[in-house]
């Protein structure tokens, strides 16, 4: 099986990290109490270079899991932005329709940051000495807004 960064560099992704930063497009209020030293952002979608960034509708890893094989369109892929605009479009926010997570693993749409740079401008605490990861920034929730959508 294809790794999520194996699919979005087919798809013409660069990713720059070897594991990608996951954060969400939209707000899911399920996942703000997820982490307990989670640090919360916003930022824009034009602030990732579209190369540096591969959505999934619903969480990565039931997405890409074999164990999950429900044969929606939305299994084992990783999508780009323009691809994600289209899913959307076509099926909503998952954490419009699925909140309480009664209607399968999609509980928000995910985006995966290949690239620490335009984060490292938005996360300026390292929220836990003991967090896994690669430059400090620590666990990220967060919502990437994307053109013509509001997020309070």
């Amino acid at each position: 099986m294809s790794t999520a960064r194996d699919i979005f560099a087919r798809k013409g992704g660069n990713p720059k990290n070897e594991y990608p930063r996951y954060m969400v497009v939209g707000e899911c209020k399920w996942l703000e109490f997820w982490y307990d030293e989670g640090a919360f952002t916003r930022v824009h979608i034009s602030e990732f270079p579209s190369v540096t960034i591969s959505f999934s509708y619903g969480d990565l890893f039931p997405t890409l899991s074999a164990r999950v094989n429900d044969r929606k369109e939305c299994r084992s892929q990783v999508y780009t932005l323009e691809e994600m605009v289209a899913i959307i479009r076509k099926y909503g926010l998952p954490q419009a329709w699925n909140v309480e997570g009664r209607l399968g693993p999609e509980r928000y749409v995910e985006a995966q940051i290949w690239d620490d740079e335009p984060l490292a401008r938005h996360l300026t605490v390292q929220k836990s000495p003991d967090a896994p990861t690669a430059s400090g920034i620590g666990p990220v929730i967060g919502c990437v807004r994307l053109p013509g959508r509001k997020s309070s």
